[in-house]
């Protein structure tokens, strides 16, 4: 067992030491080709809407929602509705360390969904924004320790209650995102 701790201000330690995020390891490779696009107000939002979406899954949502993430919780009700989730007891918002390559993370849900028509284990992480490239290979990282075992979902989330399910199945997103570890990727997917 680690030491793992997630600071307020999203830095990972295991015991004392700082150790590189999934999403800085992106970020460092030049894989995200946004970096630096986000707003504070951007990424406050999506904290909101990912603080809402736990609320909902540990059901204790709070009364009055912010009418501007409405669609958003709506959208994600209908995908609970539809696939059928059942998360790990410690599945949501999920930190973890991985020793082999000595990295950390937070991984949206782990559990199970209904997909094709029978129950999948998966890591599945929640976006409130546009597709992106390098989302697989944010949840490649986040499902590393579990990539013979575990689908990989893209989840978006939208304004107007709608949702998309993108499944990840591209073996070769390990790899890159381990390449990015080591830092051999010159911002290449």
């Amino acid at each position: 067992m680690n030491d793992l701790t997630l600071s307020s201000d999203h830095v990972y330690r295991v015991g004392s030491r700082i150790v590189p995020s999934v999403t800085q390891t992106i970020g460092r490779a030049g894989l995200d080709p946004n970096k630096g696009f986000y707003t504070p107000s951007g990424a406050t939002k999506g904290t909101q809407i990912h603080w809402m979406l736990e609320q909902y899954d540990h059901e204790v949502l709070p009364e009055g929602v912010n009418e501007e993430f409405s669609g958003y919780l709506k959208a994600y009700s209908n995908f609970c509705k539809f696939n059928k989730p059942i998360w790990d007891i410690d599945g949501i918002e999920q930190t973890f360390y991985n020793e082999e390559y000595d990295f950390a993370g937070t991984r949206d849900r782990v559990g199970s969904i209904l997909w094709e028509g029978k129950r999948t284990p998966c890591c599945l992480d929640i976006k409130s924004g546009g597709k992106q490239d390098w989302h697989k290979i944010q949840l490649a990282g986040y499902s590393i320790d579990h990539r013979y075992e575990w689908q990989r979902f893209g989840l978006y989330v939208r304004k107007n209650g709608t949702y998309e399910l993108d499944h990840y199945t591209n073996g070769l997103d390990f790899e890159i995102f381990i390449q990015a570890l080591l830092g051999e990727t010159h911002g290449n997917i």
